[in-house]
């Protein structure tokens, strides 16, 4: 793998083992995003209630510069294989992303071509690294899709995302700002995801190869 750094930006974050009632909330809040189910007292499911949110602010949050141009979305394939009309949270972000305005279209080109354990539900020293996120995903072929954002729901330690950005088969113009390290032929990427640190901040996750 080429790139070894990605920078990343998250609107939210949770705490795994909460101990106060606020950590309690960040996680009903993420269990509520990846179950789809709908916001407290509202018609709307958790992922547009969220962005809806996010919307009304984004040119004031320090991520604003990944969504400027109106990118095209990519979501994060789950690290099972897909099945038929199953949930998959990454997209739906993504749909209600370009709903108000913060994509200029969807396109499901990552595939997972091998099942990978959970990394929420592998022990540390199980937990796959980014060359095994690499070697189980495909790539279908895009001709000029312009700038790409790639977006996940939660992050563990970043491998998911290290060994996407990596994948890519295509090749496009560079970008006069390229967003990540690495060859400038390749098109350009970025991720956004959910995260377990401090919400509102663009960081850079370093994976193992």
């Amino acid at each position: 793998m080429q790139i070894t750094e990605v920078e990343y930006a998250s609107y939210l974050s949770y705490t795994p083992r909460p101990q106060s009632e606020e950590q309690r909330s960040s996680k009903d809040v993420t269990l509520m995003l990846k179950n789809n189910e709908m916001w407290r007292g509202t018609l709307l499911s958790a992922s547009e209630h969220i962005i809806r949110q996010m919307a009304k602010k984004v040119d004031r949050l320090p991520f604003y510069d990944f969504f400027r141009n109106k990118p095209v979305l990519v979501p994060m394939p789950s690290s099972s294989l897909k099945k038929y009309d199953s949930l998959w949270v990454p997209r739906r972000v993504s749909l209600a992303l370009v709903r108000n305005g913060l994509g200029s279209g969807v396109i499901e080109c990552l595939k997972r071509i091998r099942a990978v354990p959970k990394s929420s539900r592998s022990l540390p020293e199980k937990r796959p690294k980014a060359t095994d996120h690499y070697d189980s995903l495909g790539v279908e072929t895009i001709h000029e899709a312009g700038e790409l954002l790639i977006i996940d729901d939660v992050i563990t330690r970043g491998a998911n995302m290290m060994g996407a950005v990596n994948r890519p088969g295509y090749r496009v113009s560079p970008c006069q700002d390229p967003w990540i390290c690495g060859d400038k032929n390749r098109k350009q990427t970025r991720g956004v995801r959910g995260h377990r640190g401090s919400p509102n901040r663009t960081r850079k996750a370093r994976g193992k190869r």
